[in-house]
């Protein structure tokens, strides 16, 4: 299994879903910087499922 760790910031509030079988999922965008400020912000797509989505969809709010 590969792991990245990415910091930045939510762009908006995330949903919490479920999947047919109850799962529960959410998907999310992060703004993060690069390490030169002046190259910009990248926007990366991610998903995450089961308790960890339901935590993130409690706990996180969009700017945080």
């Amino acid at each position: 299994m590969n792991r990245v760790d990415l910091v930045g910031r939510i762009t908006a509030d995330p949903e919490v879903k479920f999947s047919a079988s109850g799962k529960a999922y959410v998907r999310f965008s992060l703004a993060v910087s690069r390490e030169n400020k002046d190259k910009g912000v990248d926007y990366p797509n991610c998903t995450a499922f089961g308790k960890t989505a339901e935590l993130i969809g409690e706990w996180v709010k969009k700017g945080k």
